[in-house]
């Protein structure tokens, strides 16, 4: 037989105020977050639990088990009890019930998904190596991208990167953290004569002939040429001879070359002849 003032029979609610709401996970909830602890801790340690509560998720009015309830002070007392919302609502607790409910439901969603957030990034950084791990700290737009969704995704990382991923972003975190080495330019050879032009085609593509009036166009390459004192580029038609040259090959011809109007490094050649692609 109950004789403490809580007793459904006793109850009286306007003796009682509204402090916070309490919110815990269902059984076999993947993250057992608990929204409200905090305050109810606050108070176990001031001793301000009143002594007939059994638990922070037991009613203390009907004694039943709930996943939503709410904090209550109990002023005659200055102690605190806990009410599930059902008992809440029956009693006239005087609280916006629907209100508090949905801010529960809110924090505990939250929560949730903070602490999933958090478990897949555990799970990334356990599976991904420091050096990957590092690498996406790069100073890259797509290393930057990918890391934003790990962070923010981490579920879609469940395994890590993909090996191609890991590849592209240790290449990308290399060229970022590689000293670049100014290139040094030379004039463009001056003379009248055809001289022999060898070198790397940096740029092969077709351009338009705006100024035709049937139209067409030309197959143009620019040819960067290695000296032992620095590099000149020169830029003119690709010979028929070798007109399926691709970018990146070398290709030696014999050409009259004059130096640009803005860059000494510059120039353009004409009449190319006896073209053949090196390698």
């Amino acid at each position: 037989m109950r004789t403490d003032i809580h007793r459904p029979t006793e109850i009286n609610p306007e003796d009682y105020s509204f402090i916070d709401c309490l919110e815990f996970p269902s059984a076999g909830a993947l993250f057992p977050i608990r929204i409200g602890m905090d305050t109810y801790m606050k108070f176990l340690n001031e001793d301000r639990v009143d002594k007939t509560h059994r638990s922070p998720n037991a009613c203390t009015v009907c004694g039943a088990w709930y996943n939503s309830g709410a904090i209550f002070l109990h002023h005659p007392t200055n102690k605190i009890i806990t009410l599930g919302w059902q008992c809440a609502e029956k009693l006239a607790m005087g609280v916006d019930f629907a209100a508090e409910k949905r801010k529960g439901k809110s924090l505990l969603e939250r929560a949730t998904k903070k602490a999933k957030r958090v478990s897949g990034i555990r799970n990334f950084v356990s599976v991904t190596s420091k050096e990957v791990r590092t690498a996406l700290k790069a100073d890259h737009h797509i290393c930057q991208d990918i890391r934003s969704k790990v962070i923010s995704n981490p579920e879609w990382f469940t395994d890590g990167l993909s090996p191609k991923q890991e590849a592209l972003v240790l290449k990308l975190w290399e060229a970022a953290n590689t000293p670049k080495v100014e290139e040094k330019h030379v004039p463009v050879p001056s003379t009248d004569k055809r001289i022999q032009i060898e070198g790397e085609a940096v740029s092969v593509k077709w351009v338009e002939d705006h100024y035709s009036r049937y139209g067409g166009g030309q197959l143009k390459m620019t040819v960067k040429v290695n000296t032992d004192s620095g590099s000149w580029l020169c830029y003119g038609s690709v010979p028929t001879a070798v007109e399926d040259l691709e970018r990146g090959q070398t290709v030696r011809f014999m050409a009259k070359v004059e130096q640009g109007n803005k860059d000494e490094h510059f120039g353009f050649f004409k009449r190319p002849t006896k073209a053949e692609i090196v390698a």
